[in-house]
């Protein structure tokens, strides 16, 4: 057995990053958001990348997104994960950071 991950393919679509009425992510319309996209003929989504409110989440906010897409199954092979922030140490640290029940990031 191996941890593998199969190359995506297909297409993917930029998943946006509803925010709620006190600026905070909100993790279910993010997954909802993301389910539909894949339910309507995308093989996959690309969270926190050239949609533009990533960088205004913290690394902490970015991650805890991503669990949730974990958390609901999407995984691996259908998410190329934005990883990029304004801040060098901060995009460095993702990849060590990444939750265990989360995909890795790209």
């Amino acid at each position: 057995m191996t941890d593998a991950i199969e190359a995506p393919r297909g297409v993917f679509a930029a998943n946006l990053t509803p925010l709620g009425a006190d600026g905070a992510p909100d993790r279910v319309r993010f997954v909802a958001h993301a389910r539909w996209l894949l339910a309507n003929g995308c093989d996959g989504v690309a969270p926190l990348g050239t949609t533009g409110e990533a960088n205004s989440l913290s690394v902490d906010e970015r991650l805890d997104l991503i669990e949730a897409l974990g958390e609901a199954g999407i995984t691996g092979s259908q998410l190329i994960v934005g990883i990029g922030c304004t801040a060098i140490p901060d995009t460095g640290g993702w990849p060590g950071r990444h939750s265990p029940s989360a995909p890795a990031a790209a």
